[in-house]
């Protein structure tokens, strides 16, 4: 499994992030939960994961020869404060999911649905430092990859046996004492 970016001592959206990809890797079919993506742009504009090193992995579907996941946290983030009280933090995100289905299905049949419900299943528990909202679901490649240029990932990916969601919503995080 490759989880990164791994950071020593998380904090704020990225200790929820942390949580939400441990709970999600426990559906076997998901290989890759990776967390907060940045959109980088050279050449083309994707979306990738920092490696360490000034290194970038891109995330585009015919980049990955596996099931993953990762998440887009959105700008500007919100935050309530109250003096001497712990604050709450809340930010838009995009929590994208490409896989194989015929490596997950055994039928030869496109039961996307299955897997949704799995996911949401999994998202909806409670989380220690902090919570995940889910108010949108995106089936359509152009939609659950909106903000990056597909042109540059071969239309094979795009089609059966390929499938994916982009979960939008809002994550909100426990500020810690």
């Amino acid at each position: 499994m490759t989880n990164y970016p791994v950071y020593d001592s998380p904090k704020l959206i990225d200790l929820v992030l942390l949580d939400i990809q441990t709970q999600l890797l426990k559906m076997t079919w998901l290989t890759n939960a990776f967390g907060r993506a940045q959109k980088i742009t050279d050449k083309t504009t994707y979306p990738a994961v920092y490696k360490g090193r000034g290194e970038y992995f891109s995330l585009l579907p015919d980049h990955m020869n596996t099931s993953y996941s990762f998440f887009m946290i959105d700008d500007p983030q919100t935050f309530d404060w109250i003096p001497n009280y712990k604050g709450k933090l809340e930010v838009n995100f995009s929590l994208i999911f490409w896989f194989d289905i015929s490596k997950i299905e055994p039928l030869d049949e496109r039961n996307t649905e299955d897997l949704k419900d799995e996911i949401l299943t999994n998202l909806n528990i409670g989380y220690a430092h902090g919570g995940i909202e889910v108010t949108r679901i995106y089936e359509d490649a152009q939609n659950i990859f909106k903000g990056f240029k597909l042109s540059e990932v071969k239309s094979q990916y795009l089609m059966y046996p390929y499938a994916g969601f982009r979960f939008e919503g809002k994550l909100k995080v426990k500020q810690s004492c």
